[in-house]
């Protein structure tokens, strides 16, 4: 799994061996949305297999979709239609107890909106937030949060185990 910044490791192996198709790369971020470098020609590296890492993980994301398309040209007009299109997910690593927060000013209000740990869990959607320190002490995620109406501390569950 790669982190913001890491390569993507684009790559499509053909079943035959093929070296003399095209292949493209269509990139989306967990919205559905085109991430920039997308769409990407792939080249072949030998042996039916295309490869790249040109693309790198974009901040903002949960993961990339990355769908690949064969042609039987370099203008990307005609599908090969021997292969079937083939999809890769990537999802962001992230390690556990970091926080992800995200101001999103609404209604001229700020809402908070944090995760936390692997898989992202949805700690708390606080609005009206004027000031967040997020801190790791030993083995436990804090966040102190200052609001107009109330102060506190947001700390993930206890271990049942």
């Amino acid at each position: 799994m790669p982190r913001v910044g890491d390569p993507l490791p684009i790559d499509c192996k053909l079943w035959d061996g093929n070296n003399s198709v095209f292949v493209r790369a269509y990139l989306t971020n967990d919205l559905g949305q085109s991430i920039l470098g997308s769409p990407i020609s792939v080249p072949n590296i030998g042996n039916g297999k295309y490869a790249t890492s040109a693309i790198f993980m974009p901040a903002g994301t949960a993961y990339v979709s990355c769908s690949y398309e064969v042609f039987s040209d370099a203008g990307f007009t005609t599908p090969a239609t021997q292969y079937t299109d083939a999809t890769d997910n990537f999802p962001l690593e992230v390690p556990d107890y970091e926080i992800l927060a995200t101001l999103v000013e609404v209604q001229k209000a700020l809402t908070l909106l944090a995760t936390t740990g692997n898989p992202n869990t949805l700690v708390g959607i606080i609005d009206k937030v004027t000031d967040l320190i997020g801190y790791v002490k030993g083995d436990n995620l804090k966040a102190e949060i200052h609001i107009p109406e109330l102060q506190g501390f947001v700390e993930p569950p206890e271990d049942e185990d």
